[in-house]
């Protein structure tokens, strides 16, 4: 739970109180000749009504395989908080928001080079990280400083290319979804009043140079917001947009913005309204009220096969999960994972193909193993040796897992 806390504390604290260097004039409007307004669809989208979650489910029930990756730790490797990982051809690259680095590991988890030396020179950062993502059309890293207002161009190995200026504040959630073109996410901010009747929309689209070639869904998340958690979610099917104070994940393409899934929590009390968020006239109050609502929170993950999301209940008690089966075109929530096998994991990171990826902490593993040799759990033995060789303060283990179809509960 404190972890949880903290975690939040700092998606709020890094996206939307630090709006880095650069004042509102600084800023120059560089768009293209040709600028497009994404339409936006609230139809068709599929409604997920969620009912009681069980008070617990079997990990055999549940897990249909998994398997764990260890980050080698060194000196120049160890991580404490994590915040995004990406796997990308022979790599995994993970966000280190409490450190303020970037790491790359190969698929085994060895660790092979760090991106994040403190500075405002060429390939440095400032202490305002946002977040980074992976061009799959150039083979490059993106990693985009907030403090900086720029976006850092590297290699796949983490090497240092070159940057560009950003002439807009956004809150770190971007993705490149064609050979030139670039999702942005940008919350409602005093920061961004120079993009005219564009800063009424949250969803920018730039081309390479960072021009303005569209912009789409137009929503009011209000200006005096102090919470900016991740919007567009991992998913092996695209990019899932999931605006601040919704229950609502849409799909995004350059042509158009349309709703997937609808999360409808009419059976909970105080489901998140956005139109009472709208009317707050200060941060703390809607802070205060998203607390005591009913909400999807840290992280959605969208597989080929499924969705699966977390509940935080009013007041944050009995949260739960929930993964909705598309091919049953059914979902399932529960509570607890009850471990008969040896699986477990802490926080849901990303996703890696068709697997969730999550992360798992020592003493979990520990405790897991400790439950093997009671003869609790059943542990393989590659597993259990794996385990034997972590130390203490080891960087956390990366679990990668897929889910069983739902047919087994028609």
């Amino acid at each position: 739970m404190k972890k949880i806390l903290y975690s939040l504390f700092l998606i709020s604290l890094w996206g939307c109180t630090s709006q880095g260097n650069r004042s509102q004039s600084d800023f120059i409007l560089e768009s293209s000749e040709d600028v497009s307004k994404l339409p936006t669809s609230t139809e068709n989208g599929i409604n997920i009504k969620v009912e009681s979650p069980l008070p617990e489910i079997k990990a055999s029930e549940l897990i249909a395989e998994y398997r764990y990756i260890p980050l080698e730790t060194k000196p120049e490797s160890f991580m404490g908080q994590l915040h995004n990982v990406i796997f990308y051809e022979d790599y995994i690259y993970v966000h280190d928001i409490e450190g303020n680095v970037i790491c790359i590991f190969d698929r085994n988890g060895r660790y092979l080079s760090k991106v994040g030396i403190k500075g405002d020179g060429p390939g440095e950062f400032t202490t305002l990280l946002q977040d980074m993502t992976i061009d799959p059309f150039t083979k490059r890293m993106l990693v985009y400083d907030q403090g900086l207002d720029k976006i850092l161009y590297f290699s796949l190995k983490g090497d240092y290319l070159f940057s560009r200026n950003m002439n807009l504040n956004i809150d770190g959630d971007f993705q490149v979804i064609t050979p030139n073109q670039i999702l942005i996410y940008q919350s409602k901010s005093r920061h961004n009043v120079h993009l005219g009747e564009m800063d009424s929309y949250r969803i920018i689209m730039l081309d390479s140079l960072l021009k303005i070639t569209g912009y789409g869904h137009l929503y009011d998340d209000n200006v005096e917001s102090l919470y900016c958690p991740p919007t567009f979610l991992h998913s092996t099917e695209g990019i899932l947009y999931n605006p601040i104070f919704t229950t609502d994940f849409y799909s995004v393409t350059s042509q158009a913005i349309d709703l997937k899934y609808h999360i409808d929590y009419s059976n909970f009390a105080n489901p998140v309204n956005p139109d009472k968020v709208a009317e707050m006239k200060d941060g703390k109050e809607i802070m205060k009220y998203l607390f005591s609502s009913t909400y999807t929170l840290i992280k959605p993950i969208e597989t080929s096969g499924f969705f699966w999301f977390r509940t935080y209940p009013q007041n944050n008690e009995n949260r739960f999960y929930t993964y909705y089966d598309k091919q049953a075109n059914r979902h399932l929530s529960f509570r607890k994972i009850i471990p008969d096998i040896d699986f477990a994991f802490n926080y849901i990171l990303s996703n890696c193909d068709d697997y969730i990826v999550a992360e798992v902490e020592i003493s979990t593993l520990k405790a897991l193993a400790e439950s093997c040799k009671q003869g609790l759990v059943k542990g393989k033995k590659e597993n259990m040796e794996m385990i034997e060789k972590l130390k203490d303060d080891d960087n956390s283990v990366l679990v990668l897992f897929k889910l069983k179809p739902l047919k087994r509960y028609e």
